[in-house]
């Protein structure tokens, strides 16, 4: 994203110390006319079309067009095809319900490739601050399901959820990185729903939301 503003000449594009970017008119429609005319969103590429909300423009009509066309036909999470996916996040974050109900439907579905799944798309999902992505990472937090990464390690949906939940949620236990989380953390993180009955979300995206947005 940082990258595609710096590509094409356009400022100022300031980064701060919250990884925030403000454009300018200029950068705005230039942002705009790129994602519209498919040359950044295609593959693995679609993890672009987060510069919409990063250049708050949302709410044109072109660009909430582009995205629910997008939306329409993304039937099952895919690492390497995910402009649909990211498409659905935008929707849901804004509040679309049908598209929040899309975003818990195909998340629930396995797919081949697991271990991605599981990596990367359950981090993804704390880009939607909504009480329903909320309830369905609480589900993938009591999960037990393991699965052997591509360097050998393991990885568990619980873990993965408990880390999303964390870089959404202001005062929820902290959860940023792998390493001795059934024993001391997960008990926890399931708990901690059950003496606080309403919550508040944190602002921006965290860390561990960009690297789930790396690929």
């Amino acid at each position: 994203m940082f990258i595609f503003l710096l590509k094409n000449k356009v400022g100022p594009a300031i980064l701060d110390n919250k990884a925030k970017i403000f454009c300018n008119a200029e950068a705005k429609q230039l942002i705009k006319e790129n994602l519209i005319n498919g040359e950044f969103t295609d593959g693995k590429n679609g993890r672009r079309l987060f510069s919409i909300d990063v250049a708050e423009i949302y709410d044109d009509p072109d660009v909430l067009k582009f995205l629910k066309e997008k939306a329409s036909n993304y039937e099952e999470w895919q690492r390497l095809n995910s402009a649909g996916w990211f498409a659905l996040l935008i929707l849901a974050q804004h509040g679309d319900e049908q598209s929040i109900k899309k975003v818990i439907q195909i998340a629930k579905i396995p797919v081949k490739d697991r271990v991605a799944q599981i990596y990367d798309m359950i981090g993804q999902l704390s880009y939607v601050r909504r009480t329903e992505i909320v309830d369905l990472l609480r589900e993938f937090l009591a999960s037990n399901e393991t699965q052997m990464s591509y360097d050998g390690s393991v990885i568990s949906a619980s873990n993965t959820a408990a880390m999303s939940l964390s870089s959404m949620i202001k005062d929820y236990p902290k959860v940023d990185s792998w390493g001795r989380f059934y024993d001391d953390l997960k008990p926890k993180c399931i708990e901690w729903f059950n003496t606080h009955k309403s919550y508040e979300f944190k602002e921006g995206m965290s860390y561990n939301v960009y690297i789930a947005f790396r690929f």
